[in-house]
């Protein structure tokens, strides 16, 4: 798939998505992650994408995953902010399925991605601003 077949296949499931057809944009959001990963590229934000029509579905413990698998993209592809806002955002989400071992194990990644010079001000003070608020 050429990367304008990729941007297709990743506009049509946007639409899916907005339309509130999860399932079919997530079946065409695993195809362009598929691609991406045979392309060599990172699918963080493919996952990442994935994350938000679960959510949009109130499946916060399936989006909590697809976060955790948008924060492993990230990190092989040496992306520590989407790491980390992925990683966060899924502690949040185990928070509140009351799952305090992955809690736990992600806040110490994000304590530790907070120290990451790779990681622009404005993402760090977010992430712990939203931490203080805990």
């Amino acid at each position: 798939m050429c990367s304008s077949d990729l941007a297709a296949v990743l506009a049509q499931a946007e639409r899916f998505a907005v339309a509130g057809r999860g399932g079919d944009a997530r079946r065409l959001y695993r195809e362009a992650i598929e691609e991406q990963v045979a392309a060599g590229e990172s699918a963080s934000r493919t996952h990442w994408l994935i994350a938000t029509t679960f959510f949009a579905e109130g499946r916060d413990l399936a989006a909590a995953r697809a976060l955790d698998e948008a924060a492993q993209s990230a990190a092989e592809f040496g992306d520590p902010e989407m790491e980390l806002r992925a990683t966060f955002e899924a502690a949040v989400l185990y928070a509140a399925q009351r799952m305090p071992e992955q809690v736990s194990s992600r806040v110490e990644r994000v304590r530790r991605l907070l120290k990451s010079p790779a990681v622009g001000p404005e993402v760090r003070t977010g992430i712990e601003r939203r931490m203080a608020q805990r």
